[in-house]
């Protein structure tokens, strides 16, 4: 057998072999970065969720609005409920009586809802008003 330059058949395979070896572990790493993505994406739909409900929910007035569904933006939706927690008593007046307001607190238990499925549920409390004394005009 006479010798002649080049690769063989079994150095390309060996040298494919290596090569696939050196590779396997960044399969691996690919794909747990693949699955950690997924998990920060859903990660920072909940936390806005959140934060767009806590911000409606310091708009809520319970008094006026005891229950409620609320479009958050990209497919969320807030629902509450809320139920009396203190009798509901006239507020105080500056600097003395009685002021124009009914007050009363409130547990209101808020559900974020995304897909017909709950992801978030918060209770807490919040005051609700009403206005039983009509604004006179000369009194701003």
């Amino acid at each position: 057998m006479s010798w002649r330059p080049g690769v063989s058949v079994v150095e390309v395979l060996v040298a494919v072999a290596i090569v696939g070896l050196a590779l396997a572990p960044l399969v691996s790493i690919q794909s747990q970065i693949a699955r950690t993505h997924a998990r920060y994406i859903e990660t920072y739909e909940r936390a806005t969720d959140q934060r767009n409900a806590l911000a409606l929910l310091t708009q809520l007035n319970p008094m006026a609005t005891p229950t409620g569904l609320s479009d958050l933006g990209a497919g969320a939706t807030l629902e509450w409920n809320s139920r009396l927690l203190t009798e509901i008593e006239r507020g105080s007046g500056y600097p003395i009586g009685d002021g124009p307001f009914d007050v009363a607190l409130y547990q209101v238990n808020a559900k974020i809802i995304r897909a017909n499925r709950p992801l978030v549920e918060m209770d807490i409390e919040i005051l609700g008003w009403k206005r039983v004394v009509p604004v006179d005009a000369g009194n701003f």
